[in-house]
């Protein structure tokens, strides 16, 4: 089973910050938001099933579409977000 970061979920969609680095809080965000949870954890890092790509995509399609705001709101917080290509995944 391949297992996923939240860095690579951000990078794998083109979610970034106004600086151009992988959106990570908003996507932390967003997966606490759909209630997914990490295969492992350490102190460090989190891993989830590759299959959250697809939740986050879908995701930001039911509440972005193709209007790419600059703001976005998950889990009750607001984030300035950038949105980037996204990486080929296969």
């Amino acid at each position: 089973m391949n297992t996923v970061t939240r860095k690579d979920i951000a990078f794998r969609l083109g979610i970034v910050t106004r600086t151009k680095k992988p959106h990570v809080p908003l996507i932390e965000a967003v997966l606490s938001e759909l209630d997914v949870r990490p295969l492992n954890r350490s102190r460090t890092r989190a891993e989830f099933e590759e299959s959250s790509i697809q939740q986050v995509r879908q995701w930001f399609y039911e509440r972005v579409g193709i209007e790419f705001p600059e703001f976005i709101e998950a889990n009750s917080q607001r984030f300035q977000v950038r949105y980037l290509p996204e990486e080929d995944a296969s």
